[in-house]
C-alpha cells in the first residue's frame, strides 16, 4: 500500500474544508423552521359557565362545559368556569355571577337551579352579557333557555351557541 504524499493530503484536507464549509453554509442560509406555537391564540371574548358547588363533577356542568371546550377549539374564543362556594342559595349565588359579569364575559351559561336562580335575579345588571340557562324553565324572559334534555343534545346546543358568539 502505498503512502499518501504530502500533497495529496493537503488536497483532501481542503476539499473536506470546502466541503464542510459548503453544508454549513447552505444549512445557514435555510430559514429556520416556525416551531408550532406553545398557546392558542383566543379571541378576544369569553364564554363563562356559573355551576354549583360540584363544579365539572355535576353531570349537567360536564356536558356544558364539554360543548364549550368543543366551541374554543373551533372558533378560538375563551371559556372559563366558576364554582359557586358556600351556601347553595340565591343570594349566596348571585355574588358568584356578578364576578362573571364584571370579568367582562361575552356570554354567561348557568347550568342547575341555583345558578340559574342567580342569573334570573341578576342578569338585567349586564345587559352587554348574552345570558343561558340550561335548565327545564322555559319561562325566563331576556334568558336563552337550553332544555336539560340527554347531556350529548345539550352539549350540542351550548357549542353552538358558544361558536355563534365567538
Amino acid at each position: 500500500m502505498r503512502a499518501w504524499t504530502r500533497r495529496q493530503q493537503v488536497l483532501l484536507a481542503v476539499g473536506a474544508a470546502v466541503i464542510i464549509g459548503a453544508a454549513t453554509w447552505l444549512v445557514w442560509l435555510r430559514e429556520p423552521a416556525t416551531p408550532p406555537p406553545r398557546e392558542r391564540r383566543y379571541k378576544a371574548g369569553t364564554a363563562c359557565l356559573l355551576t354549583n358547588d360540584r363544579g365539572l363533577d355535576d353531570q349537567l356542568a360536564q356536558a356544558v362545559w364539554a360543548g364549550m371546550q368543543e366551541a374554543s377549539k373551533a372558533t378560538l374564543i375563551k371559556v372559563q368556569y366558576l364554582s359557586i362556594i358556600g351556601p347553595q342559595t340565591t343570594a349566596n349565588s348571585v355574588t358568584y355571577f356578578n364576578t362573571l359579569g364584571v370579568q367582562e364575559c361575552t356570554m354567561i351559561l348557568a347550568a342547575g337551579p341555583i345558578p340559574v336562580a342567580a342569573m334570573r335575579e341578576a342578569y338585567r345588571r349586564f345587559p352587554n352579557v348574552k345570558h343561558v340557562a340550561i335548565t327545564s324553565d322555559a319561562n325566563l324572559p331576556g334568558i336563552v333557555v337550553v332544555d336539560t334534555g340527554a347531556p350529548e343534545v345539550v352539549q350540542k346546543k351550548v357549542h353552538e351557541l358558544v361558536a355563534a358568539a365567538a
